[in-house]
Order: C-alpha cells, then structure tokens, then sequence
C-alpha cells in the first residue's frame, strides 16, 4: 500500500484470484478472462483443493460457488476465516 490506502501492484506481483467452482467450464472461463485481464488467476475445483490453495498462495480476492459437493461455499469462507 501506498500512503493513501491504495494497494499498488508491480509488473511481477499481479493480483491474485482464487476461482472455486465445480463446474469446469465457469471456472475454465472466469480463469481465462481475468488472465485476459493481467491477473494472476488460480482455480480449484471443489472447497478442499480450495483451502489448500488459499494457504499456499494468500490471493487477494476469492470468488467461489456456494452450492458444491463436500464442502460448499459458506463452509468454505468459514474454513479460510480460521487461516
């Protein structure tokens, strides 16, 4: 962040943008435009692909389906507010 407030990106630290769906080919799409977009797009499939993820990788925004087998989207937020 800069001194007003605005996180600053550099060439190399691109935002990061955790995609959870299970549906391949949303995710596929969303994947593509953001990386369109000169984002660093990052995707899993289903809620526990997703935490291991967002551990190793720290994105700066999660956009994630709500309804998904095992673990869905509001389990999943629960989950990533204990990291």
């Amino acid at each position: 962040m800069d001194g007003s407030g605005e996180v600053k990106y550099t060439a190399t630290s691109r935002p990061k943008i955790l995609i959870v769906d299970d549906e391949d080919e949303l995710r596929n799409l969303l994947v593509k435009r953001f990386r369109k977009e000169g984002l660093e797009p990052i995707d899993a499939k289903d809620g526990k692909g997703a935490i291991e993820l967002f551990r190793l990788t720290t994105p700066d925004v999660v956009i994630s389906d709500v309804i998904m087998p095992e673990i869905d989207g509001i389990t999943l937020l629960d989950e990533m507010k204990k990291i």
